[in-house]
């Protein structure tokens, strides 16, 4: 069976084409965004317009190059297609051709470094150097990226194909390439221009000129992206075009937004929050992304992003809110300088779908030593129940659930599920009585929540007001996650009527952050009311996993919901903003690139329907979606390759050599099969 042979497969096309989107990258240190006034960033510091070929409008957007039209001065005429290579070189292929005469061109490449500052920081333009190299070449010596990492800072070499007739490098930070050729009638011509970024002046001349005496670096970047989508990662296809385009797109972002490794405190390659904004490593969202970055062939490629959080972690335990590669002491909003994260978990999840214990022994130690943290700090008394001293400890700045400090029932899940994980993997290094003591404290904290957060009256569970006890009746989105982490039970059940109800977070776009009965709701005003695709995840992942453990009558309810909550994402093509208008699905933040939450993982447990174990067994548990058919390929699993075909038995096949229905192969071999849509499993 091969999926890709399938026309609606192909990602690179799949996605391409739009005239909105202007970012660019290849999962290295550099990425940029095309567009009349483009933007270049070097992990999490913007180098400024150093480049100015990026200027233009969009002709054509597609995951691997970007197409543009126009540009500096107007003296670029036709298209330009551009692409970031493996090595952070930004390649330039213009085209031009010459109709019916001679065609007469002059044009000037600029840069213009002075802008150049870190993530939140400030512009200081006195520490760059210009400088001609050879015959063709400019390099920028920007000293300002990362001084206290880099040595020796960045550098940027600028060059073309074509021999400049003059170059200027009269002002520190500033640099001008000046062409011109002649294009002869009924001709055509190819022009390149780069820009190398590299820590080291060799490597960044070699991979300019490297570059430049490429034959075709357009099309062979394009052949990279392909591999990528092709061998590095699951193939997912299905008979809806926008799981297809959602699928395809979060892919793109998770490489388009990663950065770091051997780069200071991002000693792995990391997904940062944004590229064009919170572009920082941040210890509240990297689970969410960490969950996705788990299913990637390469177990490592997976580990590294929440491994990472081991080096940037406080002596006394706390993982830093934000890290860049310079500093864990970005400036922030609260003093703890730490939040809640459930990265624990997300490790655990990694180890249960790859079955590698290398990256678990390396962090177990650093992850315990957060855990204990919290019980030491934030709950003294042992009560099972976690404090915070302000609400973005939890990452919902400013949602209404009372005055701080509050004992929350997210952060109580999210430590409940950490210490579910710890316990894990305690297990599976041999160490039992420490597996035995972890898995206590989950308990008090499932028991906590039952008993003290649980409302039975009003089927919700309340956080609770860390000075008098007295629980702060708000209904948040907050009150789903005891699901989201297994610590809540079939009794809990009836916590789901308020998601299907219209006067409390049933809304057009779901999953407000705040229910439209509460008084302060308002769509429109951060969180008091709009939908927040992180928030959204662990509602939607939770009431997913209790319908199929404890009430499978209500599948189609989540199937429901699953396919409402991927809806919010086209607006009208698919896109990521950081909050959505709950009542019209309008997205609210300036930025459509940011990586606060988690797809991929819910695609491959809940519409495939893979669902990891930690004893080992192949458990497949698809939701009801309607789908006419859908194929996972390339999943990994404890060392083993899975597909999972679904074909519906009435209509026509799309993969006439599998059969009707839903089979399950490893490594190529059938081992499941079954006409109806349903729970398979085979014991390990």
């Amino acid at each position: 069976m091969d999926a890709l042979a399938h026309p609606g497969y192909d990602p690179v096309s799949t996605i391409g084409g739009r005239t909105d989107k202007g970012a660019v990258g290849h999962g290295r240190q550099i990425a940029i965004y095309c567009r009349p006034e483009p933007e270049v960033h070097f992990a999490t510091h913007e180098l400024g317009p150093v480049f100015s070929p990026l200027a233009g409008e969009i002709a054509a957007w597609y995951p691997d190059h970007v197409e543009l039209v126009g540009g500096p001065g107007a003296d670029l005429p036709g298209r330009r297609r551009i692409a970031v290579t493996a090595d952070d070189v930004v390649v330039v292929e213009w085209t031009v051709t010459a109709e019916a005469t001679d065609l007469e061109l002059a044009w000037t490449v600029t840069g213009d470094g002075r802008s150049s500052k870190a993530w939140r920081g400030e512009v200081d333009p006195s520490a760059q150097t210009t400088e001609t190299v050879g015959q063709h070449e400019v390099l920028l010596h920007d000293r300002l990226v990362y001084p206290d990492v880099l040595a020796g800072g960045l550098i940027e070499a600028f060059g073309s194909s074509t021999a400049p007739v003059a170059r200027s490098v009269d002002e520190p930070g500033r640099y001008a390439l000046h062409y011109e050729a002649r294009v002869p009638a009924g001709e055509t011509r190819r022009f390149l221009m780069a820009a190398a970024f590299a820590t080291e002046r060799t490597a960044a001349i070699e991979r300019l000129a490297g570059v430049l005496s490429s034959e075709d670096p357009i099309e062979q970047n394009r052949a990279d992206w392909r591999r990528f989508y092709q061998d590095e990662i699951p193939r997912f296809a299905c008979s809806n075009q926008r799981w297809n385009e959602l699928w395809a797109f979060r892919w793109f972002l998770l490489r388009l937004s990663t950065a770091g490794g051997d780069l200071g405190l991002f000693r792995y390659p990391i997904v940062l929050e944004g590229r064009d904004a919170y572009q920082t490593y941040c210890c509240f969202s990297a689970p969410f992304m960490a969950l996705d970055l788990n299913w990637s062939v390469d177990s490592k490629q997976g580990a590294g992003h929440w491994a990472n959080m081991a080096h940037c972690t406080y002596e006394d335990g706390r993982f830093p809110w934000y890290t860049a590669p310079n500093t864990n002491h970005v400036p922030l909003h609260h003093a703890s300088a730490t939040g809640a994260s459930f990265l624990q978990h997300a490790a655990w999840q990694h180890y249960l779908i790859h079955g590698d214990l290398d990256p678990i022994r390396e962090v177990y130690p650093a992850f315990s030593r957060n855990l204990r943290w919290w019980l030491r700090e934030r709950d003294p008394e042992g009560t099972g129940l976690y404090r915070i001293d302000h609400l973005l400890e939890t990452g919902m700045d400013d949602l209404a659930r009372g005055e701080a400090p509050i004992l929350a029932v997210d952060a109580t899940s999210y430590l409940h599920a950490n210490a579910l994980a710890l316990s894990g993997m305690a297990r599976a290094l041999g160490r039992a009585e420490e597996a035995i003591a972890w898995e206590a404290v989950a308990e008090r904290s499932r028991d906590a929540l039952r008993e003290r957060c649980w409302d039975e009256e009003a089927q919700f569970f309340w956080d609770r007001s860390a000075k008098d006890q007295a629980p702060l009746k708000v209904m948040t989105i907050a009150g789903f996650y005891p699901f989201f982490a297994d610590a809540a039970g079939a009794e809990q059940m009836g916590i789901f009527k308020h998601l299907f109800d219209p006067n409390r977070f049933e809304a057009p776009a779901p999953i407000p952050a705040l229910a439209l009965s509460e008084p302060g709701f308002d769509p429109e005003s951060f969180w008091m009311g709009p939908s927040w695709p992180a928030a959204t995840c662990h509602v939607l992942e939770g009431f997913a996993r209790a319908t199929k453990r404890y009430d499978r009558a209500q599948l189609p309810r989540a199937a429901e919901l699953l396919e409402r909550c991927i809806g919010v994402f086209f607006t009208p093509e698919v896109d990521f903003y950081e909050r959505y208008q709950p009542l019209t699905g309008r997205g609210l933040s300036r930025f459509r690139d940011y990586m606060h939450s988690w797809w991929i993982d819910i695609m491959i447990r809940h519409v495939a329907g893979l669902t990891p174990r930690e004893d080992g067994a192949l458990e497949v548990d698809p939701l009801p979606l309607g789908l006419d058919w859908f194929a996972l390929e390339n999943a990994p699993y404890r060392g083993q390759r899975i597909d999972i075909v679904w074909q519906r038995p009435d209509r026509d096949p799309v993969f006439p050599e599998r059969a009707p229905g839903l089979t399950v192969l490893i490594d190529g071999a059938r081992v499941l099969t079954s006409l109806e849509l349903e729970r398979l499993v085979q014991a390990h």
